[in-house]
């Protein structure tokens, strides 16, 4: 059996012809900022998982995100090993082992090494780039064909060409680098420009899908203005019908969806409800007068006295009533004097439940208010209300502060039956929801 001196000499090893081999490149699981220059004048690169798949040439051809997953497993395994525990040496036979006979074979995948030469006149390029010497840098970058950082330096080179329409340098190298986060970075900017000073065709021409909604509605105003409109309506929908305002490139998308025929009520409940589970009163008031009919008005009122004035909304007849939004009015007013005023809240639901007029399902959902902000608050009573709810109504806040205040408390009874079967969330760790249960 490999004893762990043995174990730990043959991991030093491997780690050693990586450390031998790799060019001085540190890539560390962050956001990436882009090539920097450390005091050893060594070239630093931040990358993380959005960043360019990058090739090390001297290490192995596969993307560059392989190599800090080397480096952290190899780190992970070296403490494993320093750690006693139970079925060690299986671990490291049938994992440790084949691990480190792929990584033996990765020389023979490796492409030319990079060379001093490729170093020194990347640095000296990035020297250039940084002090506005553009025209200088060029052919240096240009000697820099196979070497991994090479395309930091072309889209810092692109940076400041950024406002023109035709572009065809620019062009050439969004095709090349499609995907990689130095392309889609200049790409983003590139297609703010274009929006602002209305270059809507070379916009269109240029988009991919971006996470910026400002850039969203851009594209959206883009085919309004090349009179693209063909199910506009449908694309500006999710858009429009979120629970925040958006940016002002949303404007003129927006004001063609509001004058739209298919526009009306069933649009406006989605994003007034959404502006109100996102406690935006400003965003609901704004919304609320776009209403056509009259009761819509009324009960969007309503909903937002709910939050402004709660107490006296649950005095009121119209939250035992049968219209469609009573209840929603009913619990959004309930949690909210719940969280400022938990005693006058448990007041009105003892009145409240009582009523004929709740089912089952909706008294369990107003117990679920009262057991989240009972738990929240620590309030004296919180064991009672975390246990009235049933568990098939349970969410994942439920589910945590059940876990938290019932360890806290000692009631281990209480928590028995809350952990009873499959936690009802899915993002409740399951694992230690049958720890608990077991305890």
């Amino acid at each position: 059996m490999y004893g762990t001196s043995a174990i730990n000499q043959l991991l030093e090893n491997t780690f050693a012809y990586f450390v031998q081999t790799m060019p001085p490149i540190e890539l560390i699981s962050s956001t990436l900022k882009g090539p920097t220059l450390d005091k050893q004048d060594n070239y630093i690169l931040t990358a993380g998982v959005a960043s360019q798949p990058m090739r090390v040439a001297n290490l192995f051809s596969l993307d560059a995100l392989i190599y800090p997953f080397i480096i952290n497993l190899i780190s992970g395994i070296t403490n494993l090993c320093h750690r006693p525990q139970r079925g060690k040496h299986k671990i490291f036979v049938g994992f440790v082992l084949p691990l480190l006979a792929v990584l033996y074979v990765c020389p023979s995948l490796s492409a030319d090494p990079i060379t001093d030469e490729q170093r020194s006149k990347f640095k000296k390029a990035w020297q250039m780039v940084n002090a506005g010497r553009l025209s200088a840098a060029k052919p240096l970058t240009g000697d820099l064909d196979g070497y991994p950082l090479q395309i930091y330096l072309q889209a810092a080179q692109l940076a400041p060409t950024l406002q023109r329409a035709k572009n065809p340098p620019l062009e050439d190298f969004l095709a090349q680098h499609a995907g990689s986060y130095s392309a889609e970075k200049l790409r983003g900017k590139w297609l703010k420009w274009l929006a602002s000073n209305n270059h809507w065709q070379t916009f269109l021409r240029h988009y991919r899908p971006q996470s910026d909604v400002s850039l969203q509605c851009a594209h959206m105003t883009a085919l309004l203005k090349t009179k693209q409109t063909e199910d506009l309506y449908a694309k500006i929908l999710p858009l429009w019908t979120v629970g925040k305002s958006q940016p002002k490139a949303c404007d003129p998308a927006f004001k063609f969806f509001e004058s739209h025929e298919a526009f009306g009520d069933p649009a406006v409940w989605q994003r007034f409800r959404a502006a109100m589970e996102s406690k935006q009163i400003g965003l609901a008031r704004y919304v609320a007068k776009k209403f056509t009919n009259a009761e819509a008005k009324t009960w969007a009122t309503r909903w937002i006295n709910a939050h402004t004035k709660p107490g006296e909304v649950l005095r009121q007849a119209y939250v035992l009533g049968e219209a469609l939004l009573a209840r929603d009015v009913l619990f959004h007013a309930l949690a909210r004097l719940a969280r400022s005023n938990f005693n006058a809240a448990e007041k009105h639901w003892v009145r409240l439940s009582s009523s004929e007029k709740l089912s089952a399902d909706e008294v369990n959902r107003g117990h679920l208010v009262l057991a989240r902000a009972a738990g929240k608050a620590e309030h004296k009573n919180q064991i009672f209300y975390l246990d009235q709810v049933e568990n098939r109504f349970a969410d994942t806040d439920l589910e945590s502060l059940r876990l938290r205040r019932g360890i806290q408390l000692g009631a281990w009874q209480a928590l028995h039956r809350w952990t009873a079967g499959h936690p009802m969330s899915p993002r409740t760790n399951a694992l230690r929801w049958r720890y608990w249960h077991g305890r």
